[in-house]
């Protein structure tokens, strides 16, 4: 096992630059060596620029699993942190085969499986359940929602333990990247004879 070696697995290479890449940066940062996977991240020029090394995805589900096995096989990281719902299911099933593995699970949303109705995402969820609550509850996993109810409703249904779960109220917005100072901060505080402000 590498000991500083993270492998951020994310969806798609768009979303690392536009929501994760502080993160990434802040892992560098502390020290860690950071391997991004999704999609088209091998031989991700902007990537390598960065400091950041790339692994690829395949587009087919299963694929994807069977690839993630092979990837924390050979590249045996300390740490795997993992975004999205649907690449938490992907990557908590390959993980099973590494029971020393440590791995987050971000979830934003629980999305078309738990909000749809009618009969295709109620089926969805009879079938895809158990394999979901074998992937997400891994002796070592972490998960982090940014939802209460979220984090409530996969609790009572049994799809994570009450142990493994923590609660952050969004991915938070960085003041200084859009400008803000404190002159505007303390304006924006203070009502308008409209009754704007708090």
């Amino acid at each position: 096992m590498e000991q500083n070696k993270l492998l951020l697995i994310i969806n798609h290479m768009d979303w690392f630059w536009s929501h994760r890449l502080p993160l990434a940066q802040g892992a560098k940062e502390a020290g860690w060596d950071v391997h991004v996977c999704a999609g088209a991240a091998s031989n991700n020029e902007k990537l390598e620029k960065n400091g950041y090394s790339g692994v690829g995805l395949p587009r087919n589900p299963l694929a994807i699993i069977f690839q993630l096995w092979r990837i924390l096989g050979r590249e045996k990281p300390a740490m795997v942190h993992v975004i999205t719902l649907k690449y938490a299911f992907m990557a908590g099933l390959a993980s099973r085969f590494y029971p020393k593995l440590r791995i987050v699970h971000t979830i934003a949303g629980l999305g078309y499986l738990f909000s749809g109705q009618g009969f295709l995402p109620v089926f969805l969820r009879f079938l895809v359940g158990p394999f979901l609550k074998f992937a997400l509850r891994h002796p070592r996993a972490r998960i982090i929602f940014q939802n209460p109810d979220d984090q409530a409703l996969m609790i009572e249904q049994g799809f994570v333990r009450s142990s493994q779960v923590h609660l952050i109220r969004g991915s938070g917005v960085d003041l200084n990247v859009l400008g803000w100072n404190a002159r505007i901060l303390a304006l924006s505080s203070k009502p308008d004879r409209r009754g704007f402000g708090k």
